[in-house]
């Protein structure tokens, strides 16, 4: 088995990232060594180096299960092998719905093609929605609000009742003015 590393998830990012260098399309390229400078690099570095076996057997997990289950395994990631346990990442309740009918599928297949995979998880990993909520628009405040805050802060200093009031509407004042000016 592949040594756990202290970072949770560092080996799902170097998975992605090496999925995305040796194949970025997505298809074969029939040419070997392409990318050998770049994992020459990757060995080179000590807290990389240890997550690459663990990267390169994810990715081939990966295309293990995208050959048995072409249809169901598209938006489907392999997640983590630990254990001989399988963790795999779907988009939405729906896609692991659909993949836990084939589960058993899935299992058979890769026991024939020799990974040793005694169960798999099935993990909803919502991604974060395209569009942002738009943000108001945050209007500077008219200076004769900002001149009647001086007149509170001057009231407040007099009175000597609230000094934390007094602070609170001094940097209200302070912030205000800088927008503003």
């Amino acid at each position: 088995m592949a040594n756990r590393l202290s970072l949770p998830g560092s080996t799902i990012i170097m998975h992605k990232f090496l999925s995305s260098i040796l194949n970025p399309s997505g298809k074969t390229s029939g040419k070997k060594g392409v990318c050998a400078p770049v994992t020459d690099f990757l060995q080179m570095h000590d807290s990389i180096s240890g997550m690459l076996p663990n990267a390169t057997r994810l990715i081939a997990l990966q295309k293990a299960c995208e050959q048995i289950l072409p249809d169901h395994f598209m938006a489907c990631e392999v997640l983590q092998l630990e254990k001989k346990r399988l963790t795999v990442g779907v988009p939405s309740q729906a896609a692991a719905a659909r993949l836990r009918q084939k589960l058993p599928l899935l299992q058979t297949g890769l026991d024939n093609a020799g990974w040793p995979v005694e169960g798999i998880r099935v993990k909803v990993k919502l991604k974060k929605p395209a569009w942002q909520p738009e943000q108001p628009e945050k209007k500077p405040l008219p200076d004769e609000a900002l001149d009647e805050l001086e007149k509170l802060q001057t009231q407040l200093a007099q009175s000597g009742t609230h000094p934390a009031l007094m602070e609170a509407v001094h940097a209200m004042m302070t912030r205000h003015r800088k927008k503003s000016g």
